[in-house]
């Protein structure tokens, strides 16, 4: 059924849920297919028709006329809503929202509105848009309760843990705009209408979207002695709330709720969770909906599509509500069974109608999704105008045309531009030193500070160099006259050599080809693509991330062809010339590569079950050690940081016990900024290019440990986690402290100085450190980049013998095949805070930046689970891991289908034995030692892997 006929649209009560007449909803009038079984009668267009090519799907029936809304002309009534929303606005979010929950009344309500107090109705909001373009609206969420649903289960005292009997009262909607369904959601982790935890989505247009709003504010009482001529009033509930209430107003839904007269009052879970005392950072900072939900230790899944965002919005209103309520406290479920389970309930017992279930954006017919579409033949003027070249299975109507939408966001992009502030055009050309003579003409241009106050400490750290650069050049135009200017001027000095002098030349010479290791024989080669081939969740997602976002038809042959020959043959990209002589120096060994690459490419075809096109696209693909390394300047200043944290750290494991020794007089010379600690020890590393610090091993029975960080400032992040090691220790009175040897690695550290050992080297120098204390055997524990040279210690001879039990935390190292590390880490356009933290302050810092784009080879990192035979493992991960895809290796690890829905691994009971793992749903990467259980669970685990005694024999897994 087309959408044109869509429109013979009635109105009928919501199904599911509780029955009728209990919420005031089920009144309301979702507009609705008059018969559902009609959806599956479609008739996908054959041919060139002009229905197919048309936009039918933006008119508006006759049929969907607003209807007026209950009479508040009556003096009475009208006074009574006046009445409440002044109440209301006099209360804090804490009393109204208890107050709608059915818990504490708000008390000193005027008499005229006493009664219409009981019957609120709360309706939690939030509106998606598409990342390319904010004007494009693309999804609408709701979550509603009415006070009357809870109140019977208050007065029984029937909450059920953390609240879960009331929240199975709530409804959630999720409308998936039609006219902007095609337009795709940039977030991998969204799924849009699939990705609905709370139930079924509905696609609706922007006509409907604008009745169902209007109908779910303007819900007139009917059968209330006493308030017959009134509506229910409403209780705007929003994370951001006027960020949402905006976007319905001024996008093409066009739904202004102020002028209905119904809302009484507006809350703002990001105010709500200050008043609650969750949030205490300064105003300017606020609480994104992510980071309230792991800190109310529940799960954020399938984020960025609008029931989601309005459920999660909701259950943490509730919780902060519920804080102190005997139902949050000895419950037999934790929040995050809870909040499950809520999910669950709604999908089984909650319908969502309006709209239709499925809507194809490729043909513009309802009742199939766009994956299903067998429609052929379709035309899009506007491709046809630009002559585009469309590949088959990406043929859209003009109406869904990614070219238009394409357009429209570089107009809106054309305009931001000009609406610049002048504060942010002075950064930009401050930015380029060229400028830098131009402003010292003009000092005038120079805005004022106070208008820059609330730039982030990233842009602060940025300005600092071309500022100072600026302000040398002005100094010698207009000498300083007073001590705090030549200051500035002797600071500025210090930035601009350090730039000039240290940055831009070894810039230059870290961009040196990274000397590949040889590859792997041909045979080595082909398994180990078969064997990654056959741990590829997600085809699509695989090409698409490793070809930097490539759409399907940019992705040819040759394109795969290219990728390979780096990824498993070492090669960069050759020239015709290069390629002609080295087939004419080796004809019979370039043939068999040829031969090989396009096995490669054929593999390819069969997991995405498409051909290839022929030739070269126009997609770059992402191949680290030969792509440029990208680095970004850091001031002088933010190296004086860290040497002060540096020294902290020192000092804090001096007083915890540990000594440090340090490398050779030349070798810590080479390092900038100076450690002050090498000057306070006299222990010497035996190994070359390692420092570490050990804490004296005195068990006379268990194992001592060997710990390797990741990339951060060196030991700081880590030293709460080394403190409770030998912390209030049971065994230690008996038996001896357990010895800690932590190496430095002082590359990924936000240092200056030599290249990373290759993995051989450090095999090599870590080996001789443990020779020196006499260690035949450690427990291994790792963080991140540290399970790279971990990987390497396990597969070295000389070391793997005296690896015993393994702790890794936020690996890197699984299924490296995957693109999310490389991506992530080194190619995502960063948007939330932690992603622009991650690339500012890790991935572009010089000597991290160089160690991966030079000496990161991933046929050499990788791990599988086959390499862990024999040996007890535990995996900690972290469900909200921005750099590695956990889920998916959570699965691998357990061996669960990785294309499957099983969940029950992350439940799984920890024994100590074989390859386990530790599921934290709520933490992103590194977060885990942030948190006190989290350190304590790790601590719990080394405590039973260093009892296993030094010639202990492992046996292998089964």
């Amino acid at each position: 059924m087309r959408m044109s006929e869509y429109h013979r649209s009635i109105s009928v009560p919501v199904e599911g849920g509780l029955p009728a007449g209990s919420h005031p909803l089920a009144e309301a009038a979702l507009f609705v297919v008059a018969d559902d079984s009609s959806e599956a009668e479609d008739s996908p267009p054959s041919g060139a028709s002009s229905t197919a090519r048309t936009s039918p799907h933006v008119k508006t029936s006759n049929t969907m006329e607003t209807p007026s809304p209950a009479k508040t002309s009556d003096a009475a009534n009208h006074a009574a809503m006046i009445a409440l929303k002044e109440r209301f606005n006099d209360a804090t979010d804490l009393d109204v929202l208890n107050h709608c929950m059915g818990l504490k009344r708000i008390p000193n309500i005027p008499t005229i509105a006493e009664n219409l107090a009981e019957y609120v109705i709360l309706i939690c909001i939030d509106c998606e848009h598409w990342s390319n373009n904010t004007d494009e609206a693309t999804e609408v969420g709701i979550a509603t309760f009415s006070r009357q649903d809870f109140l019977p289960l208050v007065a029984k005292g029937d909450f059920g843990d953390h609240g879960e009997h009331l929240m199975q009262q709530v409804k959630f909607y999720l409308l998936r705009l039609t006219e902007t369904s095609h337009l795709p959601n940039q977030n991998p982790t969204s799924r849009g209408v699939e990705g609905n935890r709370f139930g079924q989505g509905r696609f609706v247009t922007f006509s409907e979207a604008r009745q169902i709003m209007y109908n779910l504010f303007v819900q007139p009482i009917e059968d209330i002695a006493g308030l017959r001529g009134s509506n229910y009033p409403i209780v705007v509930l929003g994370h951001d709330v006027t960020h949402d209430k905006n976007n319905l107003k001024n996008k093409a839904t066009e739904f202004d709720m102020d002028p209905v007269g119904t809302v009484v009052r507006y809350i703002d879970t990001q105010v709500l969770v200050r008043d609650v005392m969750y949030w205490l950072v300064p105003r300017n900072e606020q609480i994104g909906l992510r980071r309230l939900v792991e800190e109310l230790w529940f799960e954020h899944s399938d984020p960025h599509t609008a029931a989601n965002d309005a459920g999660r919005t909701l259950i943490s209103a509730f919780q902060m509500t519920l804080r102190d309520h005997p139902c949050t406290r000895n419950t037999e479920k934790d929040m995050w069974q809870v909040a499950t389970g809520i999910e669950e309930h709604s999908v089984a017992n909650f319908k969502s109608i309006g709209g239709v279930e499925k809507y194809c954006w490729k043909c513009g017919v309802i009742g199939h999704m766009k994956r299903d579409c067998t429609a052929t033949g379709l035309r899009c003027d506007e491709c046809e105008k630009n002559g585009c070249d469309i590949v088959p299975g990406e043929e859209h109507i003009t109406a869904h045309c990614l070219c238009i939408a394409n357009k429209k966001a570089e107009e809106r992009r054309a305009r931001d531009a000009k609406a610049r502030s002048a504060t942010a055009t002075i950064l930009v050309a401050m930015a380029n030193p060229f400028h830098v003579a131009e402003l010292a003409a003009n000092p005038s241009a120079l805005p004022r500070l106070n208008t820059t106050a609330d730039l982030s400490a990233e842009t602060g750290f940025r300005a600092i160099t071309p500022f100072s650069i600026f302000w040398v050049s002005f100094s010698i135009a207009v000498p300083p006259h007073n001590a705090f200017r030549r200051f500035l001027l002797t600071w500025g000095i210090i930035e601009t050599a350090f730039w000039l002098l240290a940055y831009l030349p070894r810039k230059r010479s870290l961009q040196a080809s990274a000397q590949h290791p040889p590859p792997l024989e041909q045979e080595e080669r082909k398994e180990l693509f078969w064997r990654c081939w056959d741990k590829i969740p997600h085809p699509e997602y695989y090409v698409s991330r490793w070809f930097l976002g490539a759409r399907p038809g940019e992705v040819r042959r040759e394109n795969v062809r290219e990728f390979f020959s780096w990824a498993l043959l070492n090669r960069g990209t050759e020239s015709d010339e290069e390629r002609r002589k080295r087939r004419q120096a080796r004809p019979e060994q370039t043939q068999a590569e040829d031969d090989e690459l396009n096995e490669y490419a054929d593999g390819i075809e069969t997991m995405l079950g498409r051909k290839l096109e022929p030739g070269m696209g126009s997609a770059k693909s992402l191949r680290l050690t030969i792509d440029q390394v990208n680095m970004a300047h850091r001031p002088f200043l933010w190296y004086m940081i860290v040497m002060l944290v540096d020294t902290i750290t020192a000092i804090r494991l001096r007083y915890a016990g540990f000594i440090l020794f340090r490398t050779h007089l030349r070798s810590s010379l080479a390092v900038f900024p100076p450690r002050l600690a090498n000057f306070t020890t006299r222990s010497i590393s035996s190994a070359p290019d390692l420092s570490y610090w050990y804490r004296p091993h005195t068990s006379r029975t268990r194992l001592p440990v060997l710990f390797i960080h990741g990339i951060g400032i060196g030991l700081h992040p880590y030293v709460e986690f080394l403190m409770e090691i030998n912390k209030h220790d049971p065994m230690a009175a008996q038996d001896g402290q357990v010895g800690i040897i932590a190496i430095e690695l002082m590359p990924i550290s936000f240092r200056i100085t030599g290249p990373i050992p290759h993995k051989d080297e450090i095999c090599r120098q870590i080996n001789m450190i443990l020779e020196r204390h006499g260690f035949d055997k450690v427990v291994l524990a790792s963080h991140s980049y540290g399970s790279v040279v971990s990987t390497h210690l396990l597969q070295d001879p000389s070391t793997a013998a005296k690896i015993g039990p393994t702790v890794f935390v936020d690996p890197v190292t699984f299924l490296l095949h995957l693109p999310d590390v490389a991506y992530n880490f080194t190619a995502r356009r960063p948007r939330g805070a932690n992603e622009h933290q991650l690339y500012y302050f890790a991935s572009t810092d010089m000597m991290v930046a160089h160690t991966l784009a030079r000496h990161f080879f991933w046929a050499q990192n990788i791990l599988w689970k086959e390499d862990l035979r024999g040996r007890d493992v535990t995996v900690s991960l972290g469900g909200r891991d921005l750099i590695v895809d956990t889920e998916t290796v959570g699965k691998y690890l357990n061996n669960v289908d990785l294309k499957g829905e099983d969940r029950s691994w992350k439940d799984s009971e920890w024994k100590g034995h074989g390859v386990e793992t530790l599921w934290w749903p709520t933490l992103d990467h590194a977060q885990v030692f942030e948190r006190r259980d989290g350190r304590a669970r790790l601590v719990q685990v080394l405590r039973e892997y260093v009892k296993r005694k030094a010639d202990e024999e492992t046996e292998d897994l089964p």
